[in-house]
């Protein structure tokens, strides 16, 4: 799941965790979430989506 949000939806992540799959997101003022991958540019992001896809 990539997360962009300005505010999370619970219900929606809880029953996205429950794949095993993980959730990204960029690094930004303000964002918090805790399992969330925070990554600190669009190209360290773009590579992490990329080592995934190749699983």
């Amino acid at each position: 799941m990539l997360d962009l949000s300005v505010q999370r939806n619970e219900v929606i992540q809880r029953r996205y965790l429950a794949t095993g799959k993980p959730v990204l997101s960029l690094e930004r003022p303000g964002y918090q979430n805790e399992p969330s991958q925070v990554y600190a540019s669009i190209a360290a992001l773009r590579q992490r989506v990329l080592e995934l896809s190749a699983q």
